[in-house]
Order: structure tokens, then C-alpha cells, then sequence
């Protein structure tokens, strides 16, 4: 289920980082240098709007992720916030960065953004989860005064601290974040349209929260 989730809202949230990039014009669009310098400002700081996790309360990061996955509205208030942190110590980690911008028309811009998202085939190498684990351990036993060698002997005592495990789980692998050495790495084509001086994107469902 959290590989599923993360492939699913990797594309909403990401600290936005800009280089050069390519504009282009259609064959039958004439904007001015001062237009286009104005026109990509806009598109610049709409994608920082959307894109940065940190543009967001954490309640409206929840009722994103909640309104993808409804199941998930039954957690805890602990587990929730372990959850956006882990969302956000992901998306704080990945890179959007703006490789062109083509203007079919006036109103009108193709917009290809590359995005490099962490590898979080890192965290599940054998190595790395026993290394986790080893830290779960360390704080369940700080916290509890329970071993964990006592606890898998104990089905009702396993149960009684599933919920608490599954936090420091995602806790602990919020922390591992930052060390991924390797990311995927793929462009995507977005079409954004012009109102007056706004510019939003044409697919309601990327503008988010972001009038």
C-alpha cells in the first residue's frame, strides 16, 4: 500500500528547484521579450505553489492524501502525523526542475517538468531494513521497557503495540529519507492556460488547494 500511495501523489509535492529552460513559440504566436519574462514568472511561481510541499498546512497535505485513500482516514491522530511527516520528508528530498516552456497561443503553454524522486527501492534492500529495524527496536524498547525478543513471543503483546511499531517503522524510515543515494528520474508534459494574469494548470485535479 505506501509504494502504491507514494506512486500515486509523488507527482503533487516536491520542494521546486529552477535552471535554465527552453522557451519556445508556436509558428503563429507573437509575445513580446517583456511579455514572456512576465508569462514565465507566472508559470514559475504557480508550480512553486502547487509543487512545494511546504506551501501546504498539514491539514490540507492530509485531506489530499485522505481523499486518495479514504481507508486511511481511521488512523490515529499519532500515526497520521508519523504518515505527512513521511510524506514530507520524501517530497522535501525531491527536485522538480522546469525544462521547457512552449507557447502554443497567447494563453496557452506546454509545460515539460523533470522530476527526480528518491529511490525508495533503497529502503527495502536487505541491508538497509535490518538497519531500520535495529532502530525500531532501539526506541520500541526505550519507550515500552519491552525487549523485542519478548514481544515476538507474545501474539497479544505484538498486537497491543502493532500500531506503535508501524509509527516508529515509518518514523524511523522518514529519517532514511535523506540518505538515498539514487532517484528516478522522468518528464512529464503538463498543458497550462491563462486567465487574465493567472495561470493554472488545464487538469483541475494538479491545481490543488492553489486558487
Amino acid at each position: 500500500m505506501k509504494k502504491t500511495l507514494i506512486s500515486v501523489i509523488f507527482l503533487i509535492f516536491s520542494l521546486t528547484v529552477f535552471g535554465n529552460y527552453t522557451v519556445t513559440q508556436g509558428a503563429n504566436v507573437k509575445l513580446s521579450e517583456k511579455e514572456l519574462k512576465a508569462n514565465n514568472t507566472e508559470i514559475e511561481n504557480r508550480v512553486k505553489t502547487v509543487f512545494d510541499i511546504n506551501s501546504y498546512s498539514t491539514e490540507e497535505v492530509k485531506s489530499i492524501i485522505w481523499r486518495e485513500y479514504p481507508l486511511l482516514t481511521s488512523s490515529s491522530a499519532e500515526e497520521a502525523d508519523v504518515f505527512i511527516n513521511y510524506i514530507k520528508s520524501l517530497f522535501t528530498n525531491t527536485r522538480y526542475e522546469i525544462k521547457r516552456i512552449n507557447y502554443t497561443d497567447s494563453n496557452t503553454a506546454k509545460l515539460t517538468l523533470a522530476v527526480s524522486i528518491p529511490n525508495l527501492d533503497e529502503l527495502s534492500a536487505d541491508e538497509k531494513q535490518a538497519e531500520i529495524e535495529k532502530k525500531v527496536e532501539k526506541k520500541f524498547t526505550e519507550k515500552t521497557g519491552i525487549t523485542y525478543s519478548a514481544l515476538e513471543k507474545d501474539n497479544k503483546l505484538m498486537k497491543k503495540y502493532e500500531s506503535l511499531l508501524i509509527t516508529f517503522y515509518m518514523e524511523t524510515s522518514s529519517e532514511e529519507i535523506k540518505n538515498i543515494k539514487t532517484y528516478n528520474k522522468e518528464e512529464t508534459v503538463y498543458t497550462m492556460k491563462k486567465n487574465g494574469n493567472v495561470w493554472n494548470f488545464e487538469n483541475n485535479a494538479v491545481n490543488f488547494f492553489g486558487g
